[in-house]
């Protein structure tokens, strides 16, 4: 299914909620579309906790609209608020929130139990749901005797045993420890793709949210910065929060020489001269201060006229390459290097060639 021309399954139009006079969410606008991995990321305080919780009802927002498919489930104009437990939404806490006094069993029936549904009902839906996120033979085992991957898929159960319309997942990973998060979030995506059930997670972590996500909503002091797939977020951001926050670049400081259509030329003291694209919406004139910036995998050691020379300062080993710390005509540049050039291993001191290729460098005003 193409996720383009899937039908909208929860829209918020001007969502806003403050705490006196501070706005945690500031009138933000969301569609998320059947089928999809939507992520609310950011840095803490950006307010998109408070998003997800206003989505599933735990919190009342003060003005704007949501509807999920075609309900209207909050509206401040005409006064309506659908408690969370008729939203149908399932939710993952940042804490699992599986007690210690339940089984497998009996805290994946749990939701089951308050709908009032059958016991016969009740138990082949949560071995169906146990079943789905692999965990037959735990059903007995006591919810203290399992590791923080198996309480993550609990959790997971849980949410699903009432077959909710969205799923909504607040930092679900971050108390797992780096293997067993790599391996949750492989698992959670093929489900997702097996149910074909609409995901919003909130996460501050970049790695996180491209893996999983179809799009992604960078969120900054309750507003949002920007909305695109991952890959649309990481080759072109529009903002320089957006640029900073999404993976990594190298950047270099320089003074604007000239400008040609979509390229600008930067004077960068003691380094020498190059030259990049223009981001999309700044205006450059000849003497203005201006950042280069280029995703360290674009860099290269090899000799053109769109070069720079630098001194390494440090080598960081990181398996397949360094990270490195440059000295670029007195400037500070972080980037990575690989671990040899023409067969020779780099080595602290060195002097090299920075190769920019003005394609992929962006200019944007300082």
């Amino acid at each position: 299914m193409d996720l383009k021309t899937a039908q909208p399954l929860l829209q918020l139009r001007g969502v806003s909620k403050r705490y006196g006079s501070f706005a945690a969410v500031d009138a933000i606008d969301l569609e998320i579309r059947q089928g999809e991995v939507f992520a609310l990321l950011g840095p803490s305080g950006c307010g998109k906790s408070t998003t997800l919780r206003i989505i599933a009802g735990l919190e009342e927002p003060d003005e704007g609209l949501i509807r999920l498919r075609d309900k209207d489930i909050f509206s401040s104009v005409d006064n309506v608020l659908v408690p969370p437990q008729k939203r149908n939404m399932g939710m993952v806490f940042q804490s699992y929130a599986i007690w210690p006094h339940l089984n497998v069993m009996e805290t994946v029936a749990y939701p089951l139990d308050i709908r009032r549904v059958s016991a016969a009902d009740k138990a082949e839906r949560a071995r169906a749901a146990i079943r789905q996120v692999g965990l037959e033979g735990f059903e007995d085992r006591p919810s203290t005797n399992l590791s923080g991957g198996q309480q993550q898929r609990v959790a997971l159960a849980r949410a699903l045993v009432y077959e909710p319309e969205i799923l909504l997942l607040d930092e679900p990973f971050s108390n797992l420890d780096l293997r067993v998060r790599e391996q949750m979030r492989v698992e959670l995506k093929l489900l997702q793709r097996r149910l074909h059930i609409g995901v919003i997670l909130v996460t501050h972590d970049q790695v996180e949210a491209l893996t999983l996500s179809d799009r992604i909503a960078v969120m900054n002091a309750g507003r949002i910065e920007q909305i695109g797939t991952p890959v649309e977020l990481y080759d072109s951001p529009r903002t320089a929060f957006v640029r900073d926050f999404i993976g990594a670049f190298a950047r270099i400081r320089g003074v604007v020489k000239s400008t040609e259509g979509d390229f600008v030329t930067l004077g960068v003291a003691n380094a020498g001269t190059v030259r990049g694209r223009l981001q999309a919406n700044a205006r450059l004139a000849p003497g203005d201060e201006a950042l280069l910036a280029i995703r360290p995998e674009q860099v290269r050691l090899d000799t053109s006229d769109n070069a720079l020379e630098a001194r390494i300062d440090a080598l960081l080993f990181t398996g397949d390459r360094y990270e490195a710390v440059l000295n670029c005509g007195g400037q500070r540049v972080e980037t990575w290097l690989p671990r040899t050039v023409n067969g020779k291993p780099l080595r602290e001191g060195d002097v090299i060639t920075l190769d920019l290729p003005q394609n992929a460098a962006t200019v944007w005003a300082r």
